[in-house]
């Protein structure tokens, strides 16, 4: 998972706009931006945060 996109072996999901400029440095910053995500982008985006 990237902050625009999900790849995996069954799902592929890329964010509807706006898209979220990736943050090298503080990437916790750009994964709570839920704008744009997909169902299945957003529960695998909060399960990654939970983990962290």
């Amino acid at each position: 998972m990237t902050t625009n996109c999900l790849l995996s072996p069954d799902t592929v999901g890329v964010r509807t706009r706006p898209l979220v400029k990736p943050d090298s440095y503080d990437l916790r910053r750009s994964m709570k931006q839920a704008r744009g995500l997909g169902p299945t982008d957003l529960a695998l985006n909060k399960a990654l945060r939970r983990q962290g």
